[in-house]
């Protein structure tokens, strides 16, 4: 297997492996965002399945996973390696899903919300493919980097949301919070460093510092609440 001088294409691909001009702190920035979110999802899930909840919000989920399945696979990447990366991320969040959908109704306490739990998230998932579908096209969104950052925007707000309706850290941990606020620093990096990429580089910045002062204010609130239950955090990893 050889690497075509110039346009980093694998041999016998049709797609270049990445785009043209690519520095080594995109490539960084890039292997970054996709190896600090994956770390997030393995101890989501593995945590997930083994205190039996769920650890990630559900509507964050619902518009995590669409948008991955959109950029991978209908609006694909002219790139493979994003285009592997985005998909294993998608496979990822099946894995959070299956954990939502074994034990997601015992976490709330609404009746209603039990017994319809499973169309909820279906419905979720529904509207979330209505809305960023429609909108990366009519607004030419077609590297989903708007609707990325607006779902790692809401993300953010939500981890906040369920930790502070749980009143626990049950399915959460400081290493969670920390390897996404890497993760979104990676991705702030990535679309500064793409060789001529036409997003709004002050729009990026934007967006990266409202999602990243939530994450680290969930950082700071997922450690003192580990604290208050008497549980190391730096301990609670796996």
């Amino acid at each position: 297997m050889t690497l075509r001088t110039g346009c980093s294409t694998l041999a016998g691909m049709e797609k270049p492996l990445m785009p043209d001009g690519a520095t080594p702190m995109f490539w960084i920035a890039v292997a970054g965002c996709f190896v600090f979110w994956l770390l997030a999802y393995v101890l989501i899930i593995r945590i997930g399945f083994k205190e039996k909840t769920f650890g990630m919000p559900i509507a964050a989920l619902c518009a995590n996973f669409i948008w991955e399945i959109l950029f991978s696979h209908v609006y694909a990447p002219s790139f493979s390696l994003i285009q592997w990366g985005n998909t294993a991320w998608a496979l990822f969040d099946v894995a959070i899903l299956i954990t939502v959908w074994k034990y997601g109704r015992a976490d709330f306490g609404d009746p209603w919300v039990k017994k319809h739990f499973h169309l909820i998230v279906v419905i979720g998932l529904a509207v979330a493919f209505a809305v960023m579908y429609p909108f990366a096209g009519y607004y030419k969104d077609l590297k989903g980097y708007y609707l990325g950052w607006a779902a790692a925007l809401m993300m953010s707000v939500l981890f906040i949301a369920m930790l502070r309706r749980r009143g626990s850290v049950k399915g959460q941990s400081f290493y969670i919070a920390l390897f996404m606020f890497l993760g979104n620093y990676s991705a702030y990096l990535w679309v500064k460093y793409f060789p001529n990429l036409s997003f709004s580089l002050g729009i990026n910045l934007q967006m990266f510092l409202c999602t990243g002062f939530f994450n680290v204010a969930y950082m700071v609130m997922i450690y003192r609440k580990c604290r208050e239950e008497g549980i190391n955090p730096w301990k609670r990893f796996w």
